[in-house]
């Protein structure tokens, strides 16, 4: 679960519980949500490699198409408005994450074919989520393929895609970036979903896995 903290809180665990020592005196509200961050020390040696596990999840292979949302507000080239693709559905789920409704989808290819000049092609141009624990780290690709009405199709990373996209199907903004958890969306059978979402997912169900073997340690000491 991520928060945004307002206030940071400095805590001791005493006899199984978390007590506030600064600032010194403070008590929260019945039922607040909390979340604590603790060196890795402090987690009993046993269960640390079920807590601190490292994984690579692999979600989309290479070669599948995944789209970035872009929102358009001014006339294009007819060679850029063909490359849209208008996904009622998908716009609907794209408006509720806080994109405009004027949003639309652009294809692009996980590693695709496209190669940069001199630069050697990457063993593995799937979407893969990096996490430890249930917390997802990091999200990697190998090079993206843009369509075909760019003249160099070839980006290094999503990152690279929006931006590229972004400059041109998106004139009007001061800054051609993007978040890939927002600007990412994939189609999974019938069902759309951002990047964001993915993750969301994968963490919750890393966290369920963990919950599972901490049971499951209790119960072998029982």
């Amino acid at each position: 679960m991520s928060l945004d903290p307002k206030l940071k809180l400095i805590g001791r665990v005493n006899d199984g519980r978390v007590e506030i020592e600064a600032p010194r005196g403070l008590r929260l509200s019945e039922g607040a949500l909390v979340e604590l961050r603790v060196t890795e020390t402090a987690i009993p040696t046993r269960i640390r490699p079920i807590l601190l596990a490292r994984g690579r999840h692999y979600i989309v292979a290479e070669g599948a198409t995944v789209y970035v949302a872009v929102s358009v507000r001014t006339a294009l080239p007819r060679a850029l408005m063909s490359a849209l693709v208008d996904i009622p559905e998908a716009r609907r789920g794209i408006s509720t994450v806080g994109l405009a409704s004027t949003s639309r989808l652009v294809p692009v290819t996980l590693g695709g074919s496209v190669q940069p000049i001199k630069a050697p092609r990457l063993a593995d141009g799937s979407l893969v989520m990096v996490a430890r624990g249930s917390d997802v780290l990091e999200t990697q690709t190998g090079q993206i393929e843009l369509p075909n009405c760019f003249q160099d199709r070839h980006a290094i990373s999503l990152n690279h895609a929006i931006t590229r996209l972004s400059n041109s199907f998106e004139p009007w903004r001061k800054a051609n970036t993007g978040s890939i958890y927002k600007r990412i969306w994939l189609q999974l059978g019938p069902t759309w979903i951002s990047l964001g979402a993915v993750r969301d997912q994968l963490s919750a169900g890393l966290e369920r896995s963990i919950e599972m073997a901490l049971s499951a340690d209790r119960s072998g000491l029982s």
